[in-house]
């Protein structure tokens, strides 16, 4: 999985369909026919963001079409961090599917939609005797039937993106995917007994691939050792469980526990210390900043490579008909722009 990462990269440049705007009365931002499941604490975060971009991106692989929008506040995020968000998580998309294709799997639709906010919202341990709800675990929901997924925090987006990914490209229902399809490099093999519940079987399953590939990406992405970056996430995953004391809290990681526990790798305390706060309820292990920076330096790449030259590429964050969009979204300015 995410083999030739950079190839991967320059092919979904290459097949993208790009729109971006700043967000008007006029224009307001996508919302889907879905948008109403989002909780609406972090419903009203989002609508209530100032300075609103979206990029729209739409692109076809493997005869499957996926239409997908990003939206976001300038005031929390700069337009290089947003766009590279939006590029790797098609990418993780391009990429599931190719590893399901590889391996005789079709997706259930040959259309897809995705949307993705931003929203500063954290997951957070209840406070003052709160009931668990959706809104301390949840990031994300797919509509299957509809072949509709929502990412809603800003936190793990990538994460999450990918968790849906299994949920809507169904790759948690089949047996024949194994770990060591996805993953190779950890020298795993699917083994642990799954949670008898179905709702924590398909939970299990999403949540394992996705850590693992968002590992994995982040290995690949940084030079650091996959092994290392998943023993981390078995002591996470073991602080996670005791924070929650919640039933679908288990259901998320208690399979996932039991996997990384088989990994029997020796690492010294320096190595597992990941500095998340004691109140947050983050399903990874890797920092949210650490992420976005490490993706930044790599999407950095030379201007000499002519797909990925701003002046030949408008949806690059240098490109200038882009910045002058993002300039007028920081000026607050009411008229609609389009690329």
């Amino acid at each position: 999985m995410f083999e030739n990462l950079r190839k991967s990269i320059l092919k979904i440049k290459k097949e993208l369909k790009t729109n971006v705007y700043n967000v008007t009365r006029i224009n307001p931002f996508p919302k889907g026919k879905y948008f109403y499941h989002i909780p609406d604490k972090i419903k009203q975060s989002i609508e209530n963001m100032p300075n609103k971009i979206v990029i729209q991106c739409e692109m076809t692989v493997f005869n499957v079409t996926l239409k997908q929008c990003m939206v976001a506040s300038l005031d929390y995020i700069d337009y290089k961090t947003m766009w590279n968000l939006m590029m790797i998580t098609m990418v993780c998309f391009y990429q599931i599917l190719k590893e399901m294709t590889r391996n005789g799997l079709k997706a259930s639709r040959d259309k897809y939609e995705c949307y993705i906010y931003l929203s500063e919202e954290l997951k957070e341990v209840p406070k003052n005797g709160e009931a668990m709800s959706e809104i301390h675990i949840n990031s994300g929901y797919s509509m299957l039937g509809e072949g509709v997924m929502y990412v809603y925090r800003r936190e793990e987006c990538v994460k999450v993106y990918m968790h849906e990914c299994m949920h809507i490209l169904s790759v948690d229902v089949y047996e024949r995917v194994s770990v060591r399809e996805y993953c190779d490099e950890c020298d795993m093999i699917m083994g642990i007994k799954v949670l008898e519940s179905e709702y924590g079987y398909y939970e299990g399953n999403s949540e394992l691939y996705a850590t693992l590939l968002y590992n994995k990406l982040y290995s690949d992405i940084t030079g650091k050792e996959l092994k290392i970056l998943l023993k981390r996430e078995y002591y996470h995953v073991c602080e996670y469980i005791k924070k929650g004391r919640d039933k679908r809290l288990c259901e998320y990681g208690l399979k996932k526990r039991g996997f990384l526990k088989n990994l029997q790798l020796k690492v010294s305390k320096e190595e597992h210390n990941m500095e998340i706060p004691q109140t947050s309820l983050k399903m990874s292990a890797i920092p949210d900043k650490d992420f976005e920076t490490a993706l930044n330096n790599y999407m950095n790449t030379p201007p000499n490579n002519k797909i990925n030259h701003p002046n030949n590429n408008t949806n690059h964050p240098n490109n200038k008909k882009t910045q002058k969009i993002v300039n007028n979204t920081k000026k607050n300015k009411t008229r609609y722009q389009r690329i």
